[in-house]
């Protein structure tokens, strides 16, 4: 939810401005997230009425379903990695289309462990002693394990 109703808009993955810092959050439910669209497909805001009498805006699928939402992976000092993901609650075409296209894609670039694919620098930071987990104070037990 955002007090404005401008937007922030990127073009590529490499804008994005919080791609790679550190995680905002010891949990991974509550890191980065972004809504992808095609390109040229305009993007809906839509307003929440606060209990304290406010308004706050929200830019989600609820009204935007043609879209996916990416939550990317994040680092927590000092050894935590934070897992990411690419989802839709959708199922439209254009929806479809764009997981797939992300599937695709860390499906040729990343490593699959147990049911989870893991990138390249992750797997290194995992090697060298990293928890790949859902969130900092979570059991180990619940991390990927080797």
């Amino acid at each position: 939810m955002f007090t404005s109703p401008e937007l922030s808009t990127v073009y590529s993955g490499a804008d994005i401005s919080t791609l790679r810092s550190p995680a905002p959050d010891p949990s991974a439910m509550n890191g980065y997230s972004y809504l992808v669209t095609d390109r040229d497909r305009p993007i809906a805001i839509r307003k929440a009425p606060q209990e304290d009498g406010g308004i706050r805006y929200a830019v989600d699928q609820l009204e935007n379903p043609d879209s996916v939402t990416l939550c990317p992976g994040a680092v927590l000092p000092p050894n935590v990695l934070l897992h990411g993901r690419v989802g839709t609650v959708s199922t439209t075409p254009s929806s479809s289309q764009l997981h797939r296209a992300f599937a695709s894609a860390i499906g040729k670039t990343f490593q699959k462990v147990q049911a989870y694919y893991v990138g390249p620098g992750s797997i290194k930071l995992w090697h060298s002693g990293h928890r790949l987990t859902i969130g900092a104070k979570s059991p180990t037990t619940y991390d990927l394990a080797a």
